[in-house]
């Protein structure tokens, strides 16, 4: 059996999941799962270890996270997922606050990726990876959700 192969009879996305959380968490990069259907959003152990957690993995919904992001960049970030949605044409970008703490906000560099389709052809799973980026100056704007270079 392949270490890349979740054992016979399972598809678990979790499975999958943990294997790209131990890269991403040992770069330090945070990286996420959403399964559309469900609406469920996994981060990897990364995201819990920046909010001051014990370093194991995240299950939320789309709705609570957006909650996160912060109010003048929601537009920026929900313009990234609904391209992001709408285009197999690679990675799709957006620079994003996130609340870790009640008043405490980390710029996020965050990256998304439409994963799988389902039979009929909508979106069923996303991948993405943020990583934490230093405060930009007061006055700065977000840049505008776009397509990644590359």
């Amino acid at each position: 059996m392949s270490i890349l192969t979740p054992p016979a009879g399972e598809d678990d996305p979790l499975f999958r999941f943990s294997l790209i959380g131990l890269v991403a968490d040992s770069l330090g990069i945070i990286a996420a799962i959403w399964e559309l259907a469900d609406d469920i959003l996994y981060l990897s152990e990364h995201w819990s270890v920046i909010n001051g957690g014990p370093g194991e993995p995240t299950y939320t919904t789309s709705r609570q996270f957006r909650t996160l992001v912060h109010p003048h960049d929601q537009p920026a970030f929900d313009a990234a997922i609904g391209r992001c949605l709408e285009t197999s044409a690679g990675m799709v970008e957006a620079m994003i606050r996130v609340r870790l703490k009640p008043d405490d906000w980390q710029w996020m560099e965050a990256r998304f990726r439409l994963a799988q389709r389902d039979e009929s052809g909508r979106a069923s799973r996303l991948m993405a990876t943020m990583v934490a980026r230093s405060e930009r100056e007061p006055g700065d704007k977000p840049r505008p959700a776009g397509l990644a270079a590359g």
